[in-house]
C-alpha cells in the first residue's frame, strides 16, 4: 500500500477505496492531496459498490486520473463493470490486493465456528479478465514485485487511454478484528 502511495505521490487523484483488508489498509498510507478526492466505501456501502463510485468519480472528474483499491474478493464482484468502463471510455486504474481469501469474513468465520468455510478464492488472473473489454492488465508476483513502482507509474500514464488493472498477488495477513 505505500508503494501506491509512493508511485503516485503528490498528484491529484481521485482515490476510491472499496470495504476489506486490502483496501481498509489504504486509509493508512494513502493521502489525498485536495479536497473531494477520497471515497472511502466502507462507510457509504457493501463489497462490491466501489466500481460505481469510480465511475462515478470518473464522470464527475474526467480531467483526473481515478484509482480504486480493492481486493480480490470484491474484485470478483466488480469486474463485468469493466466492460462499461470501456465502452464509455472511462479509463481508471484498479490495484487488486490479491490474497487467495476473503480475509475480513475469514476471521469471524474462524471465531464463530472454528473453520474458514467458504473464505477460500483462487489467485484468480484479474489481470488477464480485463483484457478481453480492452483493458490492459498487469501480473504482480514474487517475480517482477521489486518493479511495482514502475508498474504503477506505467499504469498512471496508460490510464490516459485505457483503463488499467493491476492484480498484485500478496500474502496473508495476519489481521485481528479490531485492527482496522
Amino acid at each position: 500500500m505505500a508503494k501506491i502511495e509512493l508511485s503516485q505521490k503528490d498528484k491529484d487523484i481521485v482515490w476510491v477505496l472499496e470495504t476489506g483488508d486490502f483496501a481498509d489498509l489504504g486509509i493508512y498510507f494513502i493521502k489525498p492531496h485536495h479536497p473531494l478526492r477520497w471515497v472511502n466505501s466502507a462507510n457509504f456501502g457493501a463489497v462490491g459498490c466501489s466500481i460505481g463510485y469510480a465511475i462515478g468519480a470518473k464522470m464527475a472528474y474526467p480531467e483526473k486520473e481515478v484509482w480504486m483499491i480493492c481486493g480480490d474478493g470484491s474484485c470478483g464482484y466488480t469486474l463485468m463493470d469493466y466492460d462499461t468502463l470501456m465502452r464509455h471510455n472511462l479509463n481508471i486504474v484498479t490495484v487488486v490486493g490479491n490474497d487467495g481469501r476473503w480475509g475480513e469474513v475469514c476471521r469471524k468465520q474462524i471465531a464463530i465456528f472454528g473453520t474458514d468455510y467458504s473464505c477460500t478464492l483462487e489467485f484468480t488472473k484479474y489481470d488477464e479478465v480485463v483484457k478481453p473489454f480492452g483493458g490492459i492488465g498487469y501480473h504482480v508476483d514474487e517475480t517482477n514485485g521489486s518493479n511495482l513502482i514502475d508498474i504503477l507509474k506505467s499504469a498512471s500514464t496508460q490510464s490516459r487511454q485505457q483503463s488499467i488493472l493491476v492484480n498484485v498477488l500478496i500474502g496473508l495477513t495476519d489481521l485481528k478484528d479490531g485492527d482496522l
